[in-house]
């Protein structure tokens, strides 16, 4: 593809430099997609909902566009870990919210595909709760950077209580 100067040309406006290019894909259009599976989480689709998105997007693309309809993946990233309780607070009701803000920060509808998962905020999230004294050695203990096709989520959940050391 070669790229003439031109007095009504939008090149500069798009700040593309003019000159000769090997190709440009201009016209492609990828499209990662998940599901949900009956249970509620997010899954891989099957071979026939990709057809039929495929079938759906060809009626309605420009004429030399492409659409291509391609898998997403799931991640599951088991979670281990040791969180303190006060002395003071109910072991129980901590326990339950202490599961509730883990779930929430792999809410497959706050979570975009690509989008990394930091240990920080999940110190954060479990330290913010009411009766939390600290938490230890948890796992994973490094943060995780999925590629754009990824979607991260929560796999085996494990949390052990223990009474904080005065």
């Amino acid at each position: 593809v070669t790229l003439n100067k031109s007095g009504n040309s939008v090149l500069p406006i798009l700040q593309i430099p003019y000159g000769t290019y090997g190709r440009v894909d201009s016209n492609a259009v990828d499209l990662h997609i998940l599901s949900y599976a009956e249970d509620g989480n997010v899954a891989v689709p099957n071979s026939a909902l990709v057809n039929e998105l495929r079938v759906y997007f060809d009626q309605y693309k420009e004429l030399l566009t492409e659409v291509f309809i391609k898998r997403g993946f799931v991640q599951r990233v088991d979670i281990l870990g040791n969180v303190f309780v006060d002395t003071t607070a109910d072991p129980i009701q901590v326990k339950y919210k202490v599961e509730q803000a883990v779930r929430g920060l792999f809410d497959s509808k706050n979570r975009e595909l690509g989008e990394p998962f930091y240990v920080s905020k999940l110190f954060e999230a479990i330290e913010a709760i009411e009766g939390v004294a600290y938490v230890d050695e948890f796992a994973p203990a490094q943060n995780i950077f999925p590629d754009s096709r990824t979607l991260i989520q929560l796999g085996t959940l494990d949390i052990t209580l223990y009474e904080a050391k005065r």
